[in-house]
C-alpha cells in the first residue's frame, strides 16, 4: 500500500511540475516584454532584435521541457501495472528532467545568441 501512495504522490509531482514548466512557456508566448531567464535578470526590451520571435523560442523551449515531466509521470502511473516501468519513470527523470535542465540551459544561450544585440 505504501509503495501504491508513493507512486500516487510521484505522479501527481511529476503533473505539476509539468503544468508549472508548460505555464511558463505559455506564459513566454504571450509576454509583450522579453523573457527572462535566470533569476532577477532583466532583459532591456531593445537589447533584443526581435521580441515575439525571441518570446516564442522561449514558450517552445519551455513547452518541450515540460514533456520530460509529463512523461515521468505517465511511466509512474504505468508502474502500478508493472514493475518494469520502474526502470524507465527513473531513467526518465534522470535524463529527462536533470538533463534536460542542462539541454534547456543550453537552448537559451542559442536564443540569448540568436535576438540579443552584443
Amino acid at each position: 500500500m505504501g509503495e501504491f501512495i508513493g507512486t500516487i504522490i510521484l505522479t501527481a509531482f511529476c503533473f505539476a511540475g509539468g503544468a508549472v514548466f508548460f505555464g511558463i512557456g505559455v506564459y513566454a508566448g504571450r509576454k509583450k516584454g522579453p523573457m527572462n531567464f535566470w533569476a532577477g535578470e532583466q532583459i532591456a526590451p531593445e537589447s533584443v532584435t526581435d521580441i515575439p520571435a525571441y518570446n516564442r523560442q522561449n514558450a517552445v523551449m519551455w513547452k518541450w521541457y515540460s514533456l520530460s515531466y509529463f512523461l515521468t509521470g505517465l511511466c509512474a502511473l504505468l508502474s502500478i501495472w508493472s514493475r518494469g516501468w520502474n526502470y524507465i519513470c527513473l531513467g526518465t527523470l534522470v535524463l529527462g528532467c536533470c538533463g534536460g535542465m542542462i539541454a534547456v540551459i543550453c537552448r537559451y544561450r542559442n536564443i540569448r545568441r540568436k535576438y540579443l544585440a552584443s
